[in-house]
């Protein structure tokens, strides 16, 4: 059975900070741990669900904003 060679783990750290004209304010803080294929998978799907979260909350924002006026 052939070895895999080590990886170096590498970590990426993501805070975003979001500040809507309403004064609300929403912060994601996120450690991503990249270098071994089971955490590569894991860390590609929480940045999927950060950024469509991100997404889904601004779409949710704008259409509450069209609503007012």
């Amino acid at each position: 059975m052939e070895k895999r060679p080590l990886m170096a783990e590498k970590y990426i750290t993501i805070s975003i900070i979001i500040v809507f004209s309403t004064n609300e304010v929403m912060e994601i803080d996120c450690v991503l741990n990249f270098g071994t294929e089971d955490n590569d998978i894991i860390s590609a799907l929480l940045l999927n669900v950060i950024f469509n979260s991100l997404l889904k909350h601004y779409d949710f924002y704008k259409e509450d904003n069209m609503q007012g006026t």
